[in-house]
Parts: C-alpha cells; structure tokens; sequence
C-alpha cells in the first residue's frame, strides 16, 4: 500500500496543514500585538516627556504652577 492511498495519511496530512496554517495566523496576530504595545508605549514615553518638559519650563520661569 502507497502512503498516497492511505486514509489515514491524507487525514494526516490534512491535519498538519490546518495545523500550520493556526500557527501562522496565532504569529501574525503576535506580531501585530507587539507593534502595537510598543505603538502605545513609545506615544505614552513622549505625552511624559512632553508634559515634563512643560513642567520644567515653567518651573524655570518661576511660574506659579496648580496641578
């Protein structure tokens, strides 16, 4: 008997393929998750960096500051 002919084979074969076709998709959603989080993280470090900057312009006029 030929593995071609085989039922279990091609049910094998079958499987490995949705198989790799669940990874593929589970890394490509990864992948865009981490883009992503580092997307927020880079925009949260600047609206810091940026609200820190005012702060320590203002404090280097002297300006009375209420936060």
């Amino acid at each position: 008997m030929t593995s071609g002919s085989d039922p279990s084979s091609a049910d094998g074969q079958d499987l490995l393929a949705r198989l790799a076709a669940w990874a593929a998709a589970a890394r490509v959603d990864e992948a865009a998750a981490a883009r992503s989080r580092e997307r927020w993280l880079r925009q949260a470090a600047d609206e810091g960096a940026s609200f820190t900057g005012v702060l320590l312009d203002l404090a280097e006029r002297g300006a009375p500051v209420v936060v």
